[in-house]
């Protein structure tokens, strides 16, 4: 690519069933590294990129992400907080006046501690905590599962160990955790939905949000994923800007790296390449029905 990116793109490729990166989003994030290192500008691209990947930048290059901050070059799609949508705050005093155990009584305590205008403000603030997980450390959350697709589609989450974060939870991971410890309590989905699952399209439409909003320019976007990711990520991005008559030059990887398969990742359709070459073959098929 020739002429400077607009925007450079990561696209995360699974996390840590604890909601930590993951490997394979801490080596995207060391590829995001090096591009900029070696792509220093005046004038540096928008770096957007999924929360899995801000959170290993966080952890590795802190002040990289502080100058990015700085100087207003750093969009984040986030994992999902709460909207008002999604919950009546009348049912939900109610339900913790008649839900009495230890963990409910827990989590009202805290949401009592914390200055707000409404249930919506004190839940949203709450997910910024670094250290709740502690007061919740026996909770056993529910795996991601599509039961009418197999085992193959499921994503496993679980608590993190308090060992591994001595210095708490990293900035995005905590929104993430705090939010399935929450849903875990007040576990009536009448009551409280789930959060949305963020996919490689919900990740497009944020940016394009955010460009068409802040009037951004998108003229040329390079695209960071998991090389065996890349392909769709190209496609959907394609698709994305056609649907809404935008044009934009959008272009692949940084550099083709080895990723080793990862046997611990949360998302068993990254474990192993079997696993991505049966689930890429079923999501394709699903696209193709889907555009005909």
């Amino acid at each position: 690519m020739n002429t400077s990116p607009d925007i450079v793109l990561a696209f995360a490729f699974s996390l840590s069933s604890d909601g930590s990166p993951g490997s394979y989003n801490e080596r995207l994030a060391r590829q995001l590294h090096q591009y900029l290192e070696e792509n220093q500008s005046d004038d540096l691209p928008l770096i957007a990129l999924q929360w899995e990947i801000a959170d290993a930048l966080h952890h590795h290059y802190p002040s990289l992400v502080s100058s990015l901050e700085n100087q207003q070059k750093l969009f984040v799609v986030e994992p999902p907080r709460f909207e008002a949508s999604e919950f009546d705050e009348g049912q939900i005093g109610s339900w913790f006046e008649t839900n009495l155990g230890e963990a409910e009584q827990a989590l009202s305590d805290c949401l009592k501690l914390i200055s707000g205008s409404s249930t919506l403000d004190r839940l949203n603030k709450l997910l910024e905590s670094d250290i709740l997980y502690k007061k919740f450390l026996n909770i056993d959350f529910e795996n991601l599962m599509r039961p009418n697709l197999g085992e193959l589609f499921t994503e496993h989450r679980e608590i993190p160990l308090e060992s591994n974060y001595t210095n708490g939870l990293m900035p995005y991971q905590r929104v993430r955790v705090n939010r399935l410890i929450i849903e875990t309590i007040i576990h009536d989905r009448d009551i409280l939905e789930a959060g949305k699952y963020l996919s490689t399209p919900g990740v497009i439409d944020a940016l394009l949000k955010y460009c068409l909003t802040t009037n951004h320019k998108f003229e040329n976007i390079l695209l960071v994923a998991h090389p065996l990711h890349l392909p769709r990520c190209i496609k959907q991005t394609n698709d994305a800007f056609t649907a809404r008559m935008l044009e934009s030059n959008i272009t692949g990887a940084l550099r083709v790296d080895d990723f080793p398969w990862d046997s611990s990742s949360a998302q068993v359709w990254c474990r192993s390449l079997a696993n991505w070459q049966h689930y890429e073959s079923i999501v394709q098929e699903w696209l193709n029905k889907n555009r005909s």
